[in-house]
């Protein structure tokens, strides 16, 4: 992802430099690398006054999906771009982000920002749209015989990827080209399980998504209709 966080940074760096070049009022960008640190919680080095400019933009690569973050410390502001709509989570995650601005912003997704009417409406229609595979945030009920349910909030592959089939002369007689947004990374997590009885182990392991692909369907992971 070196390559593709360059051109994104030289793209940015470009265009926020024709935006001060016209505008009095200043934007500042950080880097892909830099900003994808402070939002993994790594301490940044580098200093600037935030208030000296109007719009401070950077943006996260998070297990290969890309949003962004535009603060805008006078206002005591922040947006936070997602093409698959904003989690609650990502937007608390937002907000403890920009603290570094030296002022607590109010982070909220564009919709909420634009139309707070319409927020779960937006979320549904970008998800609707969205072509591809990428890292996606769901709460689910574990459980187990003998235990009680928790309700946990992972990371998990979604998307939508080419798929299609056409006829040929030759058996048999059909030409296929199938792919399922799938698992390309994961870690496992363990957690206890309330209310077990003495005889049941409380434990209870999941995967979490770290990296999703378009890839062939393994029953390894995945329910298929048919095995590979």
């Amino acid at each position: 992802m070196v390559l593709e966080s360059e051109t994104i940074n030289a793209y940015m760096f470009h265009l926020v430099q024709n935006f001060n070049k016209q505008s009095t009022e200043q934007a500042f960008y950080i880097d892909t690398f830099e900003m994808t640190g402070i939002w993994g919680s790594k301490k940044s080095e580098f200093k600037i006054d935030p208030m000296m400019y109007k719009y401070i933009i950077g943006i996260i690569n998070e297990h290969n999906h890309w949003t962004v973050t535009v603060m805008l410390p006078s206002k005591k502001r922040a947006l936070f771009l997602n093409p698959m709509g904003e989690s609650a989570r990502k937007i608390k995650r937002c907000q403890g982000v920009t603290r570094w601005c030296a002022v607590l912003l109010c982070c909220t997704g564009l919709w909420s920002w634009l139309h707070p009417e319409t927020l779960s409406q937006a979320s549904a229609v970008n998800l609707r749209r969205f072509i591809g595979c990428a890292v996606r945030e769901f709460t689910f009920l574990a459980r187990k015989p003998g235990c009680g349910g928790l309700h946990i909030t992972t990371d998990a592959c979604w998307g939508r990827c080419e798929t299609w089939e056409k006829p040929v002369l030759d058996p048999p007689y059909i030409e296929s080209y199938q792919r399922v947004c799938t698992y390309n990374e994961t870690r496992l997590v363990t957690v206890r399980l309330p209310n077990c009885s003495a005889n049941v182990d409380p434990m209870y392991t999941y995967p979490v998504a770290l990296r999703c692909d378009c890839g062939v369907c393994l029953t390894s992971t995945t329910e298929c209709i048919t095995s590979v």
